[in-house]
């Protein structure tokens, strides 16, 4: 199942890296916040828990963490504290990988 879900989400993702509320057509969203950022976030913390060999690849664990960098530069003090749910998500798996011993984040690897 993860190996059928890391594919499913290495095809729904947008060219910018990031994933929005088209990741899957078995989930429904109302979510009215940085879907990006949400979907992303959320997906990208699912990763960590996986075997590295059932991960998304690194290419694209490289564009999402990218895109999640990126809308990190952007945003002010207000939208986190209006959407704070996708930016801890999004944080939170930020943070890990920076803290990588390994430089994972640079390699790409979650």
């Amino acid at each position: 199942a993860c190996v059928d879900y890391s594919a499913m989400l290495e095809s729904t993702q947008h060219d910018d890296g990031a994933w929005r509320d088209d990741w899957t057509t078995t989930a429904e969203f109302n979510w009215r916040g940085p879907i990006d950022v949400h979907m992303t976030g959320h997906i990208l913390e699912g990763q960590l828990f996986l075997p590295e060999d059932l991960r998304i690849s690194n290419q694209s664990a490289t564009a999402a963490l990218r895109s999640l960098a990126r809308a990190f530069l952007t945003i002010d003090e207000q939208s986190v504290h209006e959407n704070y749910c996708p930016y801890s998500h999004a944080g939170r798996v930020l943070l890990i990988c920076s803290r990588s011993r390994d430089s994972d984040i640079e390699k790409g690897r979650l």
